[in-house]
């Protein structure tokens, strides 16, 4: 994966549409399935005993320079984290220890600003965002100076990077003649590559957004999409269906107008969000207005359904809520003030002297009102999750 030459994925299937997701005749009714029982499901997924002990707790510093709102997406790279702010449409630095570095804020109609930013990666130095109103593609360095603009007429809902490849997905309603739902753009060669081509909808179509359709690990991205059961691979050989799942009760993942929507809560619509690690894969989805989760042994395929929060027992009953996963990290993050609510997290309860006192040297410093704390986890090796 050191070229972009080695990278270039190969479709080896014609392009799929949405119909063609579940078309028993395409070949895929042979993969591995991910049955999502929901008569079995259990109350909470425990990760007490799959973390190791020297996790990081990270208070963000509380500056007027960088008051953050609603995150909308955590990168850690660099030995920075990187965090898009959605209320202020900027993306705020931090240091491996907290301590706020620099901004990317160009929002303007100016030579090298953005109109809208709704997602972002990180290559090398370089963030790569995509302006949805300005349609294109942009790239800024090290110094936030951009320096490369790439026109894309689609609506992108998420970015991730893969090696010196980005991957956007698009929405999946249609404005345009040819619409796709993935686009991977080679940084080195300057190239954009459009896959899973769809046929437009009815503009009365509802249009559910994941909220997390890639799911990177090491050299390989899981990735998923509305209206379709399957759930592809992204690596160096190419994209290709790797699994499918499938639901036991009021599963229906099929287009939808906002009035049947409105009659049927119950339904199940796909899952909203995936995330994996070196032994699971973890699918979100929405069951009765109420957010679940089913996690997915890789050697086994044994799946379990749960039905609240993940969380940590040994940690005072931590809740683990809003993460992403990076490698073999497992990076949370909390608003101040939900480290003082016993439902969320009771200080009282945690187990290891050592751990409660690293927790209290950061709560005792907190206000309600500062910015999130990030508590990275570090998954064992031999990690049930």
């Amino acid at each position: 994966m050191k070229t972009a030459k080695k990278f270039m994925l190969v479709f080896t299937f014609v392009a799929v549409n949405l119909a063609a997701c579940k078309t028993p005749d395409n070949g895929n009714e042979n993969l591995p399935e991910i049955y999502v029982d929901l008569s079995k499901e259990q109350d909470f997924y425990d990760i007490s005993t799959d973390i190791e002990p020297d996790f990081e707790i990270i208070a963000l510093e509380t500056d007027d320079q960088c008051m953050l709102g609603q995150i909308q997406k955590i990168v850690f790279a660099n030995n920075q984290y990187y965090i898009l702010n959605s209320s202020q449409i900027c993306i705020y630095i931090f240091n491996a220890q907290g301590k706020f570095v620099t901004k990317l804020e160009k929002l303007g109609r100016g030579p090298g600003e953005y109109l809208s930013l709704t997602s972002f990666a990180v290559i090398g130095l370089d963030i790569w965002i995509f302006d949805n109103t300005g349609s294109k593609i942009m790239r800024y360095d090290a110094n936030l100076m951009n320096t490369e603009s790439i026109p894309l007429q689609s609506t992108i809902l998420e970015i991730e990077s893969l090696a010196d490849n980005l991957l956007l997905s698009s929405n999946f309603i249609g404005y345009n003649k040819r619409n796709y739902q993935l686009y991977q753009y080679n940084t080195q060669a300057h190239k954009l590559t459009e896959y899973l081509e769809y046929t437009a909808q009815n503009p009365d179509i509802l249009p559910i957004k994941k909220d997390r359709q890639f799911a990177k690990l090491n050299d390989s991205c899981l990735f998923i999409y509305s209206y379709c059961n399957l759930i592809y691979d992204i690596t160096a050989s190419g994209i290709e269906p790797k699994y499918r799942f499938k639901i036991s009760q009021r599963y229906e993942d099929i287009p939808v107008t906002y009035n049947r929507y409105s009659e049927e809560p119950n339904v199940i619509r796909g899952i909203s969000a995936i995330n994996q690690t070196p032994n699971s894969i973890i699918l979100e989805y929405t069951d009765q207005g109420r957010p679940k989760y089913a996690i997915c042994n890789k050697s086994t395929m044994q799946c379990i359904a749960y039905k609240n929060t993940m969380q940590a027992s040994a940690l005072g009953g931590l809740l683990i809520n809003d993460y992403v996963i990076q490698d073999n990290n497992l990076i949370a993050c909390y608003n101040s003030h939900y480290l003082f609510i016993p439902m969320i997290f009771d200080l009282d309860k945690v187990k290891d002297a050592k751990v409660k006192k690293r927790f209290e040297a950061i709560t005792s410093q907190l206000d309600e009102y500062d910015n999130p704390v990030i508590i990275k986890f570090r998954l064992k090796p031999d990690s049930g999750f």
